[in-house]
């Protein structure tokens, strides 16, 4: 506990808490992409690859299946 409290963790909850309105609810720095910003992204499908290499989305947290089609962000 101590080393997270000294070390960078500390300093990635304070920058969240500092980021949360006195009531309650939060807002952050940078707002949700727009649709264009998310329709531009370039389409992948899901291959054994990227099953083997990441088998979940890093935003949504849910398991890829095989031949998907999704965006890929940078």
């Amino acid at each position: 506990m101590s080393e997270f409290l000294l070390g960078s963790g500390f300093d990635r909850l304070l920058e969240q808490l500092s980021q949360i309105e006195i009531n309650g609810i939060s807002r952050f720095e940078h707002p949700p992409a727009s649709k264009a910003a998310v329709d531009s992204l370039p389409t992948i499908e899901i291959d054994n690859t990227h099953l083997e290499m990441e088998p979940h989305c890093a935003v949504c947290m849910e398991a890829f299946e095989l031949a998907t089609v999704v965006r890929e962000m940078p």
